[in-house]
Parts: C-alpha cells; structure tokens; sequence
C-alpha cells in the first residue's frame, strides 16, 4: 500500500479484507484510520459510512467531524423550481352561466422568485382566484 493512491474503493477494500480474519470485538486498526484520514475530506461522511461499513459516531469517535460535503445536495445547482403551483378547485357553476362566451387570453405571470404560471383562465373570477393564490395575496 506504500506506493498506490488511496481511493475509497481501496480503502474499502482493505477494510473487507481485515474484516474477513478479525476477532469479535477487535478495534478497527489504525492503519485503516490512517487510510480513512487521507480520503476523509474528499467524501460525505454518507458515502464514507456506506461503503466502509462503519457507523457515524466511530468516524466522529475518531475525530472525523462532518465537513461541507455533507450538507450539499449533489443536484443542488442543477435543480430548478417546480413549474406547477397549487390552485384550490373554485365553484364555477354561478360563474359560468353568469360569464358572457368571450375568450379570454392565455395569461403569463411571473413571480420574483422565479416561478412563472401560464394558464388559460374560463373566466374572469378564476382569472382574480388564480392571481391571488399565485402572488400569496
């Protein structure tokens, strides 16, 4: 191991491997925390957890202190916002024999925060419900 790169996947492969000829209740050697120690910041504790089969308080027993990969969510900046806003259902039985057959337009709104609504409203009542909800009036 002196002269290879350590990598979790190596790293997990000797933690198999000392597993595999331990005695019950033997200490993880500090070989392997030497080896934990070098790729620590590179990983969430998560993965780390994950794929060496440890707990997160023998990291943190360790010293391993959960670091900013751990709070990041790896689609964070690729995700973008939801383009469906929930809209209550409104009665429209009064509305629509009270509403004269114009067509109304498709509308478009658009939000600060970056949400946008396009709809195309039956009438004007449900155009005002929609707007209201949409701007949190």
């Amino acid at each position: 191991m002196k002269n290879e790169k350590i990598t979790l996947e190596s790293t997990a492969l000797e933690f198999n491997k000392w597993r595999e000829r331990r005695k019950a209740g033997e200490a993880v050697p500090d070989k392997l925390w030497k080896m934990v120690a070098k790729i620590y910041d590179h990983y969430p504790h998560t993965l780390l957890c994950q794929k060496l089969n440890l707990r997160l308080a023998q990291l943190k027993s360790k010293g391993f202190e959960p670091n900013s990969q751990d709070f990041i969510s790896p689609l964070a900046d690729k995700t973008e916002p939801s383009p469906f806003v929930h809209v209550p259902s409104v009665s429209t039985e009064a509305t629509v024999a009270s509403t004269p057959q114009t067509e109304l337009p498709p509308i478009e709104i658009h939000r600060p925060d970056g949400f946008k609504l396009l709809f195309k409203p039956s009438s004007e009542q449900h155009l005002a419900t929609i707007v209201q909800h949409f701007i949190g009036a």
